[in-house]
């Protein structure tokens, strides 16, 4: 043999090896694609409950898809295979040939056409010697073919498997997609499901039913309810609506007579349901009662006729219903939770407690189901809210002598019952005393009486009684109490005056001084009730726990630094009563200027108000005794 025929046996031998390389390559491709898409769409088109038109999109998907893939594996490596007897296929495949291979193809096709090479012959024998250093087993292992082989085999394998071998849905709905077999029912409910809710079930006559379908394993766009009434007849559909969680719901109004429904979704289709329409005993009267909490300190109520409850957190309610006919297994629904009832001939006695607002309903089983007798009654709950007070009288700041009986009025109502009032009233921001009213009403107007003779300073030692003097203040409130509030009242002071005043003209400046320092006075005293007030507030808000406490914290030191200013306002006042000479005039401007120069030990123990309430009498006093 030549070397021109041993290189044509070399080459119909690569080129047998590339063919064989094509074709498995293609068989893998098309096995793996009809594999992966048989799965996808078999898995598809059960959450869609296998509708028709999907089927028959999904099948000429897989077609087209096998074709495509088909021709790019096939088309493209054969056309160049032929192109030029393969020359640019060879050459790409034998790099080491130089192009000696292009050149004898394209040699041959001139001496076919009746041309002439003399030197091809050389060129063969220098080809088929390259060819000899690079044999066919090297330049295309036998791995190119049989790694393909065996991925399409299988592929294919698994095809089957899935075509004939596949549990659940998978094998049913695979050769439904390739052959159209028609699918079981056993099938579709592997799938996906139709839940139906209330399912059988048995209701009043002309009670409406409220029928929910929840889709598992699909998403159908819409769902389709069908009806029979009676023991026969027609099936009537209707769609139903979905709803915010998902389901699809509709409503049999009214409903009179047996009726069998189920619910299809695509090729999907729930079991049949039957539901029963029953005579219950009617329910003639429900009898409520209300025992209320005894802090209410309301009493026991009745309504004859009762339906829907409304009442305070803690009210247990007896529910007497009386019935046509005995009930069975009777029971008190109360949101959701039941309670026994007790049946005696045709009444039936039962209770709860409020704890809650929601509903409540009476049932009774009717043959083998639980059937509501009457509808769904309202519960409300009534709020506690908080209880009012307040000072009728004086109702205001008040002057009166260390002598003299104040009397207090107090009002407070309550929407249900107070459980206490008080009046707490101190001497010069001292201890706070309490006297408790009248309470245990919801309406009270009570009345308390202040006896300044028997009240003492603030500051005083336990065996120095010491009376209220001119300039002293008797601060005081009112506090008002129920089950779970505390309200209290502003507080209101008591200015302690002198039993008389008496004018005279001053010996120098006349009357311009004594009004100056008539002035000053008032301006301090009212200042001083000022921060009182305002000292009172801040303690209140403290209490309540207000939430900004560097606000609060910035308040009590403005209101001391206002304290210690009027302070020293006082102090100056009473320097210059002093100077005037005017402490000699009245024994008890001597007394009251101890703020600045205590004089003795009883002029000290005397010395019980504030520095600005003392300096306050001795400008007034000053400003209005004879020279």
């Amino acid at each position: 043999m030549n070397s021109g025929a041993r290189l044509d046996q070399y080459l119909d031998q690569l080129r047998l090896r590339l063919r064989r390389e094509i074709y498995t390559r293609a068989t893998a491709a098309v096995a793996v694609a009809a594999l992966g898409i048989t799965a996808l769409a078999v898995w598809l088109l059960a959450r869609a409950g296998f509708p028709s038109p999907f089927v028959l999109a999904a099948r000429l998907t897989l077609l087209l898809a096998l074709v495509v893939i088909a021709l790019f594996a096939l088309w493209p490596p054969l056309r160049r295979l032929r192109q030029e007897d393969g020359a640019k296929e060879f050459e790409r495949r034998l790099p080491d040939q130089g192009g000696r291979i292009d050149t004898w193809l394209d040699g041959k096709r001139r001496i076919a056409a009746g041309g002439d090479s003399p030197l091809l012959e050389l060129l063969a024998e220098d080809a088929v010697t390259v060819a000899d250093r690079h044999p066919l087993v090297e330049v295309l292992p036998r791995r190119r073919v049989l790694v393909p082989g065996a991925v399409a085999a299988a592929g294919v394998l698994a095809l089957l498997g899935l075509l004939f071998l596949g549990s659940t849905y998978w094998g049913p709905g695979a050769r439904h997609l390739w052959f159209g077999q028609s699918l079981p029912a056993a099938t579709l409910a592997a799938a996906s499901s139709i839940a139906v809710t209330p399912g059988d079930v048995a209701v009043r006559r002309n009670q409406d039913l409220e029928i929910a379908a929840a889709v598992t394993g699909l998403r159908p766009g819409a769902a389709t309810l069908h009806v029979r009434y009676g023991d026969g007849g027609k099936w009537e559909e209707s769609p139903m609506q979905r709803d915010a969680a998902g389901k699809f719901v509709y409503t049999l109004y009214a409903l009179r007579e047996p009726a069998t429904y189920y619910v299809s979704a695509g090729n999907l289709r729930s079991k049949q349901h039957l539901a029963r329409v029953v005579e219950p005993p009617r329910v003639e009267n429900i009898k409520l009662t209300y025992i209320y909490p005894s802090w209410t300190g309301l009493p026991q109520r009745t309504e004859d006729e009762g339906g829907d409850v409304r009442a305070v957190a803690g009210t247990r309610v007896r529910v007497e219903v009386k019935a046509d006919a005995p009930l069975t297994s009777p029971q008190l629904v109360v949101n959701e939770a039941p309670l026994d009832i007790d049946q005696s001939g045709l009444v039936g006695k039962g209770s709860f407690v409020i704890k809650d607002a929601g509903q409540y309903r009476i049932s009774a089983r009717v043959g083998d189901e639980l059937v509501a007798l009457t509808e769904d009654y309202r519960i409300s709950v009534v709020e506690d809210e908080k209880p009012t007070v307040a000072i009728n009288k004086p109702g205001r700041d008040y002057q009166a002598s260390s002598i003299e009986e104040v009397p207090v009025k107090v009002s407070a109502q309550d929407d249900f019952r107070l459980e206490s009032l008080e009046l707490r009233y101190a001497v010069n921001g001292g201890t706070w005393q309490t006297e408790k009213l009248n309470a245990a009403a919801s309406d009270i107007n009570a009345a308390a009486l202040l006896r300044l003779e028997e009240l003492q300073q603030a500051g005083s030692g336990p065996s120095g009684a010491a009376r209220l003097v001119p300039g002293d203040l008797v601060s005081y409130y009112a506090i008002a109490r129920d089950h779970k509030n505390e309200v209290q009242t502003d507080l209101f002071l008591i200015q302690v005056q002198p039993f008389d005043r008496r004018y005279t003209q001053s010996q120098a400046g006349g009357g311009g001084g004594a009004g100056g320092g008539g002035g000053d006075d008032a301006a301090i005293s009212q200042r001083q009730r000022e921060i009182l007030l305002a000292t009172f507030n801040l303690t209140r808000a403290q209490e309540k726990g207000a939430r900004d406490q560097e606000r609060l914290a910035d308040n009590a030191r403005m209101l001391s630094d206002v304290q210690k200013t009027l302070a020293d306002q006082a102090r100056t006042l009473v320097e210059r009563a002093r100077a005037r000479l005017l402490d000699g005039a009245d024994a008890n401007i001597s007394s009251s200027c101890c703020v600045s120069r205590p004089r003795s030990a009883t002029s000290r123990s005397r010395c019980r108000t504030t520095p600005v309430v003392a300096a306050a009498v001795v400008v007034r006093r000053a400003a209005t005794s004879p020279r």
